[in-house]
Parts: structure tokens; sequence; C-alpha cells
């Protein structure tokens, strides 16, 4: 008995791995160039949640500022189709191939997203992006990232500065639930397979 313990074990630990080497989430915090705000992006690239995509989503967290996302840019090793998604109401507005953010270099690609300014715009908080993956593309293949954020200022208030912000180092990767329930699984059934081994 003790021997289907150990063999559901190994398949549990089995998947376990699969799925961690299949599908992974990461998130960046970009910097602004120069100067402080008081919001933050984020960055969170996802190769798991659309088929034979990567997604990745630009997020403005307001804190005591807000701003209006106008671009995004992306850079990595990697051949690539493009294709993005409705981004807040708003559509993308061009997709550049080379692009550059002077002072912060070249990128792979840029997105200029919907009509910038508080009055005529769409005061954009996040941009969702898909790229295919074209069967290898994987959260792990972009290396930096980057921002341009404008009409920043207090909500309600004057919004007349712009700021670009660059990411290159991830966060800690945290596992998604079904990692961590796959995981508790694999020890479980490792806990009652010893178990039963002890009691024989």
């Amino acid at each position: 008995m003790h021997n289907l313990g150990r063999r559901a074990a190994g398949v549990c630990l089995a998947l376990l791995m699969s799925v961690c080497l299949q599908a992974s989430i990461i998130t960046y915090n970009l910097d602004p160039h120069s100067g402080a705000y008081g919001l933050d992006v984020r960055v969170t690239v996802d190769d798991g949640a659309v088929p034979n995509k990567v997604r990745i989503t630009f997020d403005l967290l307001p804190g005591s500022e807000t701003g209006d996302i106008t671009n995004v840019f992306l850079r990595g090793s990697f051949p690539v189709g493009f294709s993005a998604s409705n981004i807040g109401g708003a559509l993308v507005t061009g997709v550049t191939a080379n692009a550059s953010m002077p002072p912060l270099g070249a990128f792979n690609w840029g997105v200029a997203i919907g009509s910038p300014g508080i009055g005529g715009g769409d005061d954009n908080q996040q941009a969702v992006l898909l790229l295919d993956t074209l069967g290898s593309l994987t959260a792990g293949d972009f290396t930096v990232f980057g921002a341009r954020v404008q009409s920043i200022g207090v909500p309600g208030g004057e919004r007349e500065r712009s700021a670009k912000f660059l990411g290159e180092d991830p966060m800690p990767e945290v596992p998604e639930p079904g990692t961590f329930a796959l995981l508790l699984g694999g020890l479980g059934l490792l806990g009652l397979s010893r178990r039963r081994r002890r009691a024989n």
C-alpha cells in the first residue's frame, strides 16, 4: 500500500515541477528616471494566463499623486509577434519596433496608449499587452521595462508634470495558488506514505 502512496506523491511532485516550469509570473517595480513622485508603476509579466501568449500589465499605483500612462517600452532578446488588448477603454495608438526613450536607451518595442492630456485625454491607469510566444517566449525572456507617465499631479488639482520610469530588477517570485495546492498535496502524500511505512 505504501508503494501506491509513494507513486502518488511522485506524480504530485512531477506535476508541481511541470507547473513551475510552464508558467510563471514576474513582477517589476519601475523607478523614476529623476525626481520623486507620489505614485508607482508596476509591471506584471504572466506567461500562463493566456494560451500561447505572454500578458504584460503596466499598472499605475496612485499614492499622493496620480498620472496618465501614455507610453510603455519592452526590452529583451526574443523573436516576437506583437498584439495588444484594449487598455482602460482606450485603444493602442501606435506600436514601434526598435523604439527609444531618451535618455533611458533603446527598447525592442514602444507602445503609445490612448490620448494624452487630462482635458481631452483618457487618463489611463493600466496598459495590458499580449505578445505571441511563437512556441518559446516566456516571462523570463524580458530584461527591462519602461513607461512614460504624463499629467502627474494631485487628484483633482494641477496635473502638469511628467516622468519616465525604468525597471530591470524583478521582485521575488510568488507561486500561484494552484502551485501551492500541488505542493501541499504532494507533501501530504509523502507524509502519509511515511506514516504507513512506520506503522508496518
